[in-house]
């Protein structure tokens, strides 16, 4: 495979007057890449300290067409993209689809993970980097939703049915088997009162939008690893997971735990500007925030249980963050912005 991919960069290196047989090859993920693998790699030139490009394989059916999807996404987007926003966005150079297995091969954005910036430096230096690269991301999601094709859904109880409660009732076991606390969320969702039936207009969302996805480049946000078009995703799920998640890494460098964080005043307070901002530009009223956010927590849930090898670690993680009253209190907090 590695032979295939020097080939496949003939061009690409022959512009950079780089010898294909100087490439190295660094695997960053990935298991057995004999049989239904899938693997990530990163390729450096001899004289490079930061890699050139990202090379991502699979040898299964449905990872093909994940692959393949991912990059049409990514292609569509750096052409509809504002020029001041197309290098935020790795460029695709290369998809190769054979019986055997895909091969997709993108630019590599040369930075820091903004995750780093939550976890390392002083206590004032971390909240100082919240609230900098906080908004920053916020913004970053309001301009990036002018991109993708905007699409409508009624937030009624059909809806939160087919998106939350279904869901819910298959993963209901395995949650609990990982995380028993998990019982009281479970029981949190199912009683989600909707009486209403309000016309959203949203985007097609990310899919991880967290601090490890982001890189702060000179002067901007760059935002990797994109996931296939899934019209199922609830509006405003890449913010939701965005907060939740950077409260998980602002906790280990405040060493505080991830609840503690959402409820330090700091924390939205430091983004509030932003939230509303986002809010507002969606058409998300009130009353429909909790039930979003609820549908939001629950798709990263089932994101980690759906795994062919279920991240117990994350589930229980992210289930913490709950326990006992403490959602009360977030989502208090969500709805007083």
């Amino acid at each position: 495979m590695i032979e295939s991919i020097r080939r496949l960069l003939f061009k690409e290196t022959y512009k950079k007057g780089i010898d294909p047989k100087d490439l190295h090859f660094v695997k960053r993920s990935g298991g057995d890449f004999s049989s239904e693998g899938r693997a990530l790699f990163e390729i450096f030139s001899p004289r490079s300290e930061d890699p050139i490009w990202i090379v991502k394989a699979n040898r299964s059916k449905a990872g093909n067409e994940k692959l393949a999807a991912e990059f049409e996404r990514l292609k569509k987007m750096r052409k509809g993209i504002s020029e001041d926003l197309r290098d935020s966005l790795p460029a695709t150079l290369i998809l190769e689809e054979r019986p055997t297995g895909s091969i997709c091969i993108e630019t590599f954005l040369p930075g820091t993970k903004v995750s780093l910036f939550f976890q390392e430096g002083g206590r004032e230096m971390i909240w100082r980097n919240w609230h900098s690269y906080g908004s920053a991301a916020i913004r970053w999601l309001e301009r990036y939703s002018e991109v993708e094709t905007p699409f409508e859904i009624h937030l009624n109880p059909e809806w939160f049915e087919r998106v939350a409660l279904i869901p819910l009732e298959k993963l209901e076991r395995v949650w609990v088997d990982a995380q028993p606390e998990a019982s009281n969320l479970i029981d949190r969702i199912r009683a989600t009162s909707i009486d209403f039936d309000i016309p959203l207009k949203t985007v097609p969302q990310h899919g991880d939008y967290t601090p490890g996805n982001l890189i702060a480049m000179e002067g901007r946000l760059g935002v990797i690893d994109w996931s296939p078009v899934d019209l199922s995703n609830p509006p405003l799920m890449d913010l939701f997971h965005f907060l939740l998640s950077s409260s998980i890494y602002l906790g280990r460098g405040l060493a505080e735990k991830p609840y503690e964080v959402l409820t330090d005043s700091r924390f939205l307070e430091g983004v509030q500007t932003e939230l509303r901002a986002i809010f507002l530009q969606a058409g998300v009223p009130v009353e429909a925030r909790i039930p979003l956010f609820r549908a939001a927590f629950l798709k990263k849930i089932e994101g980690y249980l759906s795994k062919p090898q279920a991240v117990e670690s994350s589930v229980r993680q992210w289930t913490r963050l709950f326990g006992d009253d403490k959602a009360e209190v977030i989502e208090e907090a969500i709805v007083s912005l």
